[in-house]
């Protein structure tokens, strides 16, 4: 239990700094208006969490349970575990494009 947590805190101070990196360096490349939906995108990549095993509920991210159904070639494994990202990625996505719209009237 103990390894599944230090991996845990690994995996978050790396995603972290990857967004750190990314907004001090490369969202500058993007429009304007892209700029807090690609940040927000990639944010909910990397941190939405998602069980990989349907008999214990140990969450990882689910970029990462969505890998490994993949690899096992379960594909109802790999919509459960897609649907996650893309419900949130359509909320958040939304919801920052909505308030990029009203930023710029």
């Amino acid at each position: 239990m103990i390894g599944y947590l230090v991996a845990w805190v690994v995996y978050l101070t790396a995603a972290i700094a990857l967004l750190v990196v990314y907004k001090r360096s490369f969202i500058r490349m993007l429009p304007s208006g892209w700029r807090p939906v690609s940040f927000y995108l990639l944010a909910v990549l990397l941190l939405t969490p998602w069980p990989i095993d349907a008999d214990n509920w140990f969450p990882s991210p689910a970029v990462m349970a969505v890998l490994f159904n993949v690899m096992e070639r379960d594909s109802v494994g790999v919509m459960k575990s897609v649907f996650p990202l893309l419900f949130l990625s359509t909320l958040v996505c939304s919801v920052a494009w909505w308030k990029s719209r009203k930023a710029e009237s």
